[in-house]
């Protein structure tokens, strides 16, 4: 009898630690969040192994700094794009052998762009989609040699910042200043043909910079204002479907913490620099794992969350810990995928996990940034 009484506790626990909750209408998959406990990172603990993919060194090929609003995109099984200061986009295949950059592109003429807002891979016509600041997309292909130029005629606050391909015609478009949603634009009939609201806004601050992500024929979406929804984007009807909530409980910021605030600029304040409470800033969302990136007093913590299981840890990230966990910009299948410069990466990895250590001894300063492929045990 007390065999089956424990039984049927687990079981009830089970049920209720996979529950769905009913919010703002629909049926919503709850991940409580671990923020009671910030564990320093053990790499043996949170990975199987580490793989280091060099980038092609050459005249041609060499990368300076970062650009600021996205570092690079992982096209799985067939592009490393990596975005530099310059507006320069460059294309690895994934052995990290150069195979193109746009830097014969960049100018103001009429097959060219002159600064870059965002960039797209379009999975569906194989070209590099370029936004500029002005509305323009200049579409190219994997050889940077120019396809065609379109004009954005859609109405805006301010201006579109982010980008994604969703069809073959199809773009969803991001302006910073309308919160909680985006548009459909139609390049075949030259206008945007609807607008898609999302709930579970918390704050106005714009900070993850990849809204969208297309793995597995499933279009993952994570909104780039703070926001505890994560949803999955039904390209049929040309709607977001409800799919996961992340709910950090008491220690995670809400809606609530910030009412009394009147501005944006007032609610950013609080959070970054008066706030006790763990404040969503950037999310991946894959098949099996949501990284996500937590700000709290001016430090930077990273919790990693098994979709299937909802184990999940957050771990700290400071300057004297042994290693670090990266700022990943991908996550696919059990995969995190970070960039890292030569002389950072003692900081990212553990060398007892890596695949290929006899690397390690032929790191560089001069070299390109590394991809570094983190295989996710738990």
């Amino acid at each position: 009898m007390k065999k089956e009484f424990l039984a049927l506790s687990f079981i009830l626990l089970f049920i209720i630690s996979c529950k769905e909750e009913k919010k703002d209408g629909v049926h919503t998959n709850t991940i409580a969040i671990n923020l009671n406990q910030i564990y320093e990172p053990d790499f043996k603990e949170i990975f199987n192994s580490i793989e280091i993919c060099p980038l092609e060194v050459s005249d041609s090929s060499f990368i300076g700094k970062f650009f600021s609003r996205k570092r690079a995109i992982y096209i799985p099984g067939k592009f490393y794009v990596v975005i530099d200061a310059n507006y320069v986009i460059h294309l690895f295949d994934m052995n990290g052998k150069f195979i193109s950059n746009s830097s014969k592109c960049i100018g103001q003429g009429p097959k060219e762009y002159f600064i870059l807002q965002d960039v797209a891979y379009n999975h569906v016509n194989n070209t590099i989609d370029i936004l500029d600041p002005f509305g323009n997309v200049t579409i190219f292909d994997p050889h940077f040699r120019y396809v065609s130029k379109i004009k954005i005629k859609a109405q805006t606050k301010d201006r579109f910042r982010k980008l994604f391909v969703l069809d073959k015609t199809q773009y969803a478009l991001f302006d910073d200043t309308e919160r909680g949603s985006f548009i459909i634009y139609d390049t075949s009939k030259n206008e945007a043909i609807k607008k898609v609201t999302y709930p579970g806004l918390i704050a106005e601050i714009s900070a993850n910079s990849t809204p969208f992500t297309y793995s597995d024929h499933t279009f993952y979406f994570v909104p780039p204002e703070v926001n505890d929804q994560l949803f999955i984007y039904n390209k049929d009807e040309k709607k977001l479907i409800p799919s996961i909530r992340m709910n950090g409980g008491k220690r995670s910021i809400s809606k609530a913490d910030l009412v009394h605030f009147t501005t944006t600029k007032e609610a950013s304040e609080f959070i970054f620099q008066d706030s006790y409470k763990y404040t969503p800033v950037d999310r991946l969302y894959g098949q099996k794992y949501i990284i996500s990136t937590y700000f709290n007093q001016q430090k930077t913590f990273i919790n990693i969350c098994n979709i299937t299981t909802h184990s999940n840890k957050t771990f700290k990230r400071e300057e004297n810990l042994r290693y670090n966990l990266p700022a990943f910009f991908s996550v696919v299948g059990n995969i995190g995928y970070a960039i890292v410069y030569p002389h950072d990466v003692e900081k990212f990895v553990d060398p007892e996990l890596v695949i290929n250590k006899n690397f390690l001894a032929t790191i560089k300063e001069d070299d390109n940034p590394y991809i570094i492929k983190y295989s996710i045990k738990f």
